[in-house]
């Protein structure tokens, strides 16, 4: 009896945990935004692989990521200076993509995130979000 209970819960463990994703709305405000491409350490133990890393036509950095395990695609685009502007989320799935857009942290000004819709990368379908934080002087900033 205890085996096939513990059988049981592993499978939906198992089964929960792949339906899971890598990172929510707050990892991304509150662990990768701040942090940028430093993040590294954080996004190694989600899972994300360092596909790509290096300057931008445009100019600042370009950082891009892979989870093969829940086959996830993460972008960090940072400018000039070092501060990330643009995290591009790239999810395989309907349901991880809308439950990435119910925020529950007040967006400051500057701060947005954007449902873009279905995308292809590698020639499959993802769902594209992205997260911009843009910070404007105020006027009493510049003085």
């Amino acid at each position: 009896m205890k085996q096939k209970i513990l059988i049981l819960i592993a499978i939906t463990t198992g089964f929960f945990l792949s339906s899971a994703q890598t990172l929510t709305s707050s990892n991304i405000w509150y662990d990768v935004m701040p942090n940028g491409a430093k993040a590294d350490s954080l996004l190694t133990q989600k899972g994300f692989k360092l596909k790509y890393s290096g300057p931008k036509k445009m100019g600042g950095n370009l950082a891009c990521y892979f989870n093969k395990k829940f086959d996830e695609w993460l972008f960090i685009n940072d400018n000039e200076q070092g501060k990330t502007t643009q995290i591009s989320y790239l999810l395989p799935t309907l349901k991880k993509y809308q439950k990435n857009q119910t925020e529950k942290k007040l967006l400051l000004m500057g701060e947005e995130v954007n449902p873009l819709g279905k995308t292809y990368q590698e020639g499959k379908i993802y769902y594209h979000l992205t997260y911009t934080f843009e910070k404007r002087e105020t006027p009493s900033a510049k003085n």
